[in-house]
């Protein structure tokens, strides 16, 4: 019950690239934009890539790593 409402708490992001990385993936997280002012470990829960013409993007979304493991969750906004 706890991994879903985990679930709410989610980061989305977006490049002009495509990174070698896959659904599942350990991703570390450092932006204080959205007050994520300490590095936190989230896991790559889903990711679209798209090619057209001569771009390549990338779209995903990261949840914490505590959604799947069942560990108290840490603050990530600390």
């Amino acid at each position: 019950m706890r991994g879903a409402e985990l679930k709410g708490i989610r980061v989305n992001f977006s490049l002009d690239h495509w990174e070698p990385i896959s659904v599942g993936d350990v991703i570390q997280v450092l932006n204080p934009e959205i007050f994520i002012n300490k590095t936190a470990n989230m896991i790559l829960e889903s990711t679209i890539i798209q090619e057209s013409g001569e771009r390549q993007t990338m779209t995903g979304t990261l949840v914490l790593v505590e959604t799947f493991n069942g560990d108290d969750p840490q603050n990530i906004f600390g």
